[in-house]
C-alpha cells in the first residue's frame, strides 16, 4: 500500500501529522479495505462501514471539517489503490452516523 497522497491537506498535515498516519493506517488495514470494498459492491458509500471505528479512535478530530475530507480522499486513494474507482459524490449517509452526512460511492473498474 502506498502511503497517503497529502496534495490539498497540507493545512492538516502541518497542525497534526500524527493524525494523518493515524487516520491513514486504520483505514488501511486489510480488514478495512476488504469492508470498505464490500459496501462499494453494495453501492453504499464506503465510509459506512468504518466510520464507527474512526469516531472511536479519533473522537476529538473526526468531526472536524478538514480531518472529515481528508478521511475522504484517504478513502479514494486506498480504494483506487485497489481497483475501484469514484463512481458518485454526495451520496446521503443514512445511519445512526453523526459525523458524515454525504459520502462518495465507488465501484471496482
Amino acid at each position: 500500500m502506498k502511503s497517503f497522497n497529502v496534495g490539498v491537506f497540507k493545512d492538516v498535515e502541518t497542525k497534526n501529522p500524527k493524525l494523518i498516519k493515524d487516520i491513514w493506517n486504520t483505514l488501511s488495514t486489510n480488514k478495512n479495505i476488504i469492508r470498505m470494498q464490500a459496501a462499494s459492491d453494495l453501492k453504499k458509500p464506503a465510509v459506512l462501514v468504518v466510520w464507527k471505528e474512526l469516531l472511536n479512535k479519533f473522537p476529538k478530530d473526526i468531526h472536524n471539517d478538514r480531518v472529515k475530507q481528508m478521511t475522504g480522499n484517504m478513502i479514494r486513494q486506498i480504494l483506487e489503490q485497489n481497483g475501484y474507482r469514484h463512481e458518485k459524490y454526495n451520496i446521503p449517509v443514512a445511519n445512526q452516523n453523526d459525523v458524515f452526512t454525504y459520502a462518495s460511492r465507488y465501484e471496482e473498474v
